[in-house]
C-alpha cells in the first residue's frame, strides 16, 4: 500500500514538472521575438546596413525582406547581403544614398527603385567600387512633379542588371561612371529620350541579354555585346 502511494506521488509530481516545463516554454516562446520576411524601413539618419539601429524596429533586413531607404537617409552596405527589393522613399525633399563599399556586393532579387527627389534632392544608389546585382532597376517620378534627381555612380564597381533598367518621361533616369567600372544589362535599356548615360574613359556597357535587345543610343567608352539574343544597334550611339 505504501509503494503505490509513492509511486503514485512520484507520478503526480512528474506530471506537475511536465506542466511547468510546458508552461515555462510557452512563456519563453512569446517572450521571443517573432520575424517574419516583410517591409523594413530605415530610420532617418540611417547608417551601417547591418546594423539594427539603421532600421525601424531594429531588424537588419534578410533576403525575402522589401528594403525602404527613408527621405534623408544614407545606407552603408559594409558587408555581403540581400533583399529581395529596394526602394527610395520622396517622402520629403531630403537627399537619400545607399553607398556600397569596396569590394562588398548587394544583391536585390528583385527591383531597385530609385525615386527623383521632389524639389532639390538626390536620390543615389553609389555602387562605387563595390558591387550590384540587380533584377531590374527602375528610376520613377511617382508624383509627376518631382523636379529633383535621382542617380546611379559607378566607379570601378559593377552593376549586373538581369532585368529593364527604366527611365522616367522626363529623361532625368542618369548612370554615371567615375572610373572603368561595368555595367552589365540582361534586359532593355532606356534610351536618351527617358535618360541619360556619362560614361568614362575604360568604362563598359555590355548587353547580354538572351533576347533581342535594343543599345540604348548614348556614347560609350566601351561597349560590349554578348549574349545569344540580336542587338539592335541606334544609328546615333558612338564608341570611344
Amino acid at each position: 500500500m505504501y509503494t503505490e502511494r509513492r509511486t503514485s506521488l512520484r507520478i503526480l509530481n512528474a506530471s506537475k514538472i511536465g506542466v511547468i516545463l510546458i508552461a515555462m516554454l510557452l512563456v519563453a516562446l512569446q517572450a521571443a521575438p517573432v520575424y517574419a520576411a516583410g517591409t523594413i524601413t530605415s530610420t532617418a539618419a540611417g547608417g551601417n546596413w547591418n546594423s539594427t539601429s539603421t532600421w525601424v524596429g531594429g531588424i537588419v533586413p534578410g533576403a525575402a525582406d522589401a528594403v525602404i531607404i527613408a527621405s534623408g537617409a544614407t545606407v552603408t552596405v559594409t558587408a555581403n547581403t540581400s533583399a529581395v527589393s529596394l526602394t527610395f522613399a520622396n517622402s520629403a525633399d531630403l537627399s537619400s544614398t545607399v553607398a556600397i563599399n569596396p569590394g562588398v556586393t548587394l544583391v536585390i532579387s528583385g527591383a531597385v527603385i530609385i525615386r527623383r527627389g521632389l524639389t532639390t534632392a538626390t536620390n543615389t544608389l553609389a555602387v562605387g567600387a563595390g558591387n550590384l546585382t540587380a533584377g531590374g532597376i527602375s528610376f520613377t517620378s511617382p508624383l509627376g512633379t518631382e523636379t529633383g534627381s535621382h542617380v546611379m555612380n559607378i566607379s570601378t564597381g559593377s552593376a549586373i542588371v538581369s532585368g529593364n533598367i527604366i527611365g522616367d518621361s522626363a529623361a532625368s533616369a542618369t548612370v554615371t561612371f567615375s572610373d572603368a567600372g561595368v555595367l552589365k544589362v540582361s534586359g532593355s535599356m532606356y534610351t536618351s529620350a527617358t535618360g541619360s548615360l556619362h560614361t568614362f574613359a575604360g568604362s563598359t556597357v555590355e548587353y547580354n541579354g538572351i533576347g533581342t535587345q535594343t543599345v540604348g543610343n548614348f556614347a560609350y567608352s566601351n561597349l560590349t555585346l554578348s549574349g545569344s539574343g540580336a542587338k539592335n544597334l541606334p544609328l546615333t550611339a558612338t564608341i570611344g
